[in-house]
């Protein structure tokens, strides 16, 4: 991977979105982390963790920049619309958002 900073011009509704799906994608994987200990092999244990820890944080890098550009300070809110979009689909809980 290269760590080449580019420009990307798109629509401003489009980054948004895109926002939201590095947030949901970022969530599912912290909530696979916690669980990652049902796995019943110890060497599988250390290697989901891994995984998932990589992913959590491209996921927080990128959504970082996304936060900078859009000048947001939280990286964990979530506009509305995505939020009665995920509730909707049963993927997030009410007293789940953050």
């Amino acid at each position: 991977m290269s760590n080449k900073m580019i420009t990307v011009k798109m629509p401003l509704d489009d980054v948004h979105e895109v926002r939201g799906m590095l947030l949901l994608e970022r969530c599912m994987a912290e909530r696979d982390y916690e669980n990652v200990a049902d796995l019943h092999n110890g060497s599988a244990v250390g290697a989901a963790r891994d995984v998932l820890y990589a992913e959590i944080e491209k996921f927080s890098r990128i959504i970082g920049f996304l936060n900078e550009a859009l000048g947001l300070s939280g990286d964990r809110t979530m506009t509305a619309s995505i939020t009665e979009k995920l509730r909707a689909a049963g993927v997030l809980e009410q007293e789940e958002e953050r």
